[in-house]
This record gives structure tokens, sequence and C-alpha cells, in this order.
């Protein structure tokens, strides 16, 4: 069964989390992933995800020891990769998660 863009974001409001794409081809996409990443970091901070910039580090974001490891679970489960805590640090931005994650699914 498939969901209609409009049913799967309402979930995924409901739920707190980013509604799964159903076109694999959206995955591969740079400005989808971005766009996943800026969702997820927003969610955590209660932020408007187009307000977060690729140059925003984890710091600069207000992002504590615990959101970071919030945030490496998530983006694990999101995109089905692996993060090591040393890519989760003070000065991770926006775009080193959208470079492992799309070095990861090459």
């Amino acid at each position: 069964m498939e969901l209609s863009d409009a049913m799967q974001q309402q979930l995924a409001a409901k739920f707190g989390a980013s509604a799964p794409s159903q076109d694999s081809s959206e995955d591969e996409s740079g400005g989808d992933v971005r766009a996943r990443i800026a969702h997820l970091i927003a969610r955590l901070i209660q932020a408007d995800p187009t307000e977060i910039s690729d140059s925003a580090t984890a710091d600069s974001l207000g992002l504590s020891s615990l959101d970071r490891i919030e945030l490496g679970i998530r983006l694990e489960q999101e995109f089905s990769t692996r993060f090591d805590e040393s890519l989760l640090h003070p000065e991770t931005t926006v775009a080193d998660l959208h470079q492992h994650i799309t070095s990861e699914a090459e």
C-alpha cells in the first residue's frame, strides 16, 4: 500500500519522525538528504528546518552532548548508516553530516 505525500507528512508530524521515502531515487538526491538532516536537527532544537544552514555547527545550533547522541541515533535510523561518535562533536557541521551520509550511500 502506497501512501500519498500528504499522508506521509501527516504521519511524520504526528509521530515525530520524517516520513520514509517510497522512491529510493530520492534517497540519493543531495537536496533530499540535506532536507532530511535539517528536519531531524530542527525537531531536536525545535526550530525551522529552512533556517539550518550547511555551515551551522552542532555547537552553534545549541546541541548538547546528549542532543548529539540523539541526533546520531536518529541519523542512523533515517539513513541506515553508522555514525562514529567522533563524527558528532561540537564543531561538526550540517555539511559534514551530509558528506558522511552521501559517501556511505555510494
